[in-house]
């Protein structure tokens, strides 16, 4: 399994992982990938 996980920076400079996606293969030439986890920002 490949998977991608993204950190983002947050306005109070923290890094937290805001997505986990598998990277499922390709399809019509594009890479497709499915969410495992998503981080919601509340309040913004």
């Amino acid at each position: 399994m490949d998977i991608v996980i993204h950190v983002t920076r947050l306005h109070t400079g923290e890094r937290r992982v805001t997505r986990i996606s598998e990277v499922s293969g390709l399809k019509d030439g594009e890479w497709r990938m499915d969410d495992i986890f998503v981080y919601r920002l509340s309040g913004e």
